[in-house]
């Protein structure tokens, strides 16, 4: 049992240590469809939009995205090969296709990380994706769920 999450964790490494320069943020911002007087959820063709970032999520490319706290708009990261990979995700996104949303994307350079996974709950080909992080600082203002 031992060798199995040594070797997981060493494939865990191995993966974040060359997906470490593939990342990208995509910021959404409201498109000429958006209808300001209705709230987000609201919006005509969200769930579509949000169906699609849970099949992004699912086959591990979107990393985290939510809203913006004080001002419209929202975020996710992504892992991906290429910015022409990311920039057909955001082509297909039913959302940005509809023009209720506008995605900008950035290839963003991680210098720290205090996230990192730790020990996979479920077996490796489990498409949850569902694995537990520990904090490097105990200070950080990264509020993560105790497990």
């Amino acid at each position: 049992m031992l060798r199995f999450w040594l070797g997981l964790f060493l494939i865990l490494c191995f993966n974040m240590a060359k997906a470490e320069n593939r990342y990208y943020v995509v910021i959404y911002s409201p498109g000429e469809n958006w209808n300001v007087n209705l709230a987000y959820d609201q919006q005509d063709g969200i769930v579509g939009h949000r169906e699609y970032l849970d099949s992004l999520f699912e086959r591990r490319i979107l990393l985290m995205s939510g809203p913006m706290a004080d001002q419209p708009g929202s975020m996710m990261i992504l892992v991906e090969q290429s910015l022409e990979a990311v920039e057909t995700i955001a082509r297909n996104d039913p959302g940005v296709s509809s023009h209720l949303l506008v995605a900008g994307i950035a290839r963003w350079q991680v210098r720290m990380n205090s996230l990192t996974p730790i020990r996979r709950a479920v077996p490796a080909v489990d498409a949850s994706g569902s694995f537990t992080v520990e904090r490097y600082d105990s200070e950080s203002a990264i509020n993560l769920p105790e497990n």
